[in-house]
């Protein structure tokens, strides 16, 4: 059984037949086959795709446009934003989190930076080929095929998962504050002097 997605390398930047290195926005096909480690990428040029080895025979294939990707600014965001928080249950693999990596890959692919490029069923499992709009990068997400009565419990999940965190409590897990000056301190046991 499958207990984790696949953060698959992302494109390498040159054939593999020719190790011509990509230009900007030119036009190459990329394929997913299986070796002894699990999937790997290969990458082709146009030129090159019809000339590809017919062995290894890919679990999956697409067509797609490089690009040259700027260099990421630094990023300072204290809270999960949809996609690292998707990088970050991928790369942790439990798999309690496979309904919430479904919904992350949706909403990223609803929000056009993730691109649906096939289904394919790998170990019996459907498992969904999303290719990164900027980086180029191949995930592939496994499809829990949940029942229209559980979306809602696991879009609950991922918005709480989403949600700005709170301040840290103070030291002693949230006590209740210190009575103010006007206030007269708690009693033991709760009960009033009477």
């Amino acid at each position: 059984m499958i207990e984790r997605d696949w953060n698959i390398q992302p494109p390498t930047g040159k054939c593999a037949v020719t190790g011509r290195p990509f230009r900007d926005e030119e036009v190459y096909y990329a394929i997913l086959v299986e070796t002894p480690e699990g999937l790997a990428r290969q990458d082709f040029s146009a030129e090159a795709w019809a000339e590809r080895p017919p062995q290894p025979r890919p679990v999956s294939f697409w067509r797609s446009e490089f690009k040259v990707v700027p260099p990421e600014p630094e990023r300072t965001i204290a809270q999960d934003d949809a996609e690292s928080l998707l990088r970050r249950m991928i790369e942790e693999g439990d798999a309690a989190t496979e309904n919430a990596r479904y919904i992350l890959a949706v909403m990223l692919e609803r929000k056009k930076k993730f691109y649906h490029r096939d289904t394919v069923q790998h170990e019996g499992r459907p498992c969904l080929v999303y290719e990164h709009k900027d980086t180029g990068e191949t995930f592939l997400i496994i499809d829990p095929r949940l029942r229209l009565s559980e979306l809602h419990l696991v879009q609950t999940e991922v918005a709480d998962l989403l949600r700005p965190r709170r301040e840290e409590q103070p030291p002693g897990g949230g006590a209740d504050p210190a009575p103010g000056p006007d206030e007269p301190p708690a009693e033991a046991g709760g009960q009033g002097t009477g």
